[in-house]
């Protein structure tokens, strides 16, 4: 089992739930439309270059752009890492647009790699490892000076989502809002136990952040403790609450005073 397993189950089962909403542009993908964009970006990259077996660096700013393209690595059976890590442990990087001095070959992820055309839908992608091969590199916060990176396989991200269902109990249809995305393995961990549950992941502009808990219906919010200061902060005094909102959690950051 890998890492993109549980999109491609609930395409099948449940095509037409929403699975992403938000940026850019408010975008709206429901399971079967995330699946297709999963296929398509993963023949593209394919068709780029980039192998079964690699490391990947994923340094991609877009939310919608960061999503799909690891699940579509993780589905060739390519491993994705942040940013942080240094070229000398990876075998590409995947970039928004050309940088100079990277000691690694580069592939630039178009904007046009994120339309799913007929191809997606024949797609014959080459058997993922899974299990014990690593989905993700991550790196640590860096605040004992001495930032380092860490492999999670497959099989610990399924073990982890496990424990995680069970520290941090989801509702039973889980819709959540969150301003912590792949970068890092919290992060990472939440979304994908969003996905793997069926639920509803929102990535919306901070303009947007409180109709969308709103018009959705969102029932979580995953935040770093400044982003929801801010949050809170751009409310007006006399806003009327979030009747859906069940579960807050905050993570990412040190707490503000």
């Amino acid at each position: 089992m890998t890492a993109a397993d549980p999109t491609r189950a609930h395409a099948q089962r449940t095509p037409d739930a929403l699975a992403y909403v938000g940026q850019p542009n408010r975008i709206a993908l429901t399971y079967a439309a995330l699946d297709r964009l999963v296929d398509a970006v993963a023949l593209r990259a394919l068709a780029a270059g980039v192998q079964p077996g690699q490391t990947a660096i994923v340094a991609l700013a877009a939310p919608l752009a960061h999503v799909v393209t690891t699940l579509a690595l993780a589905r060739i059976g390519v491993a994705s890492a942040v940013g942080t890590l240094p070229d000398r442990f990876a075998d590409v990087r995947l970039v928004a647009a050309p940088t100079a001095g990277t000691a690694i070959p580069e592939v630039v992820v178009r904007e046009d790699w994120f339309a799913a055309g007929p191809e997606a839908a024949a797609a014959r992608l080459p058997a993922p490892g899974g299990g014990n091969s690593t989905w993700a590199i991550f790196g640590t916060s860096g605040t004992t000076g001495n930032p380092r990176h860490f492999a999670v396989t497959h099989d610990m991200l399924a073990r982890r989502v496990a424990i995680g269902a069970r520290t941090v109990p989801m509702p039973a249809v889980p819709r959540q809002l969150t301003r912590i995305g792949l970068q890092t393995a919290y992060g990472a961990l939440r979304l994908l136990s969003v996905l793997g549950a069926g639920g509803l992941v929102a990535f919306p502009d901070d303009r947007d952040v409180a109709a969308s808990l709103r018009a959705r219906a969102l029932n979580m919010l995953v935040m770093a403790p400044a982003d929801i200061a801010r949050f809170l902060r751009m409310l007006p005094a006399d806003a009327a609450p979030f009747p859906d909102l069940a579960v807050v959690v905050l993570a990412g950051s040190i707490v503000p005073r």
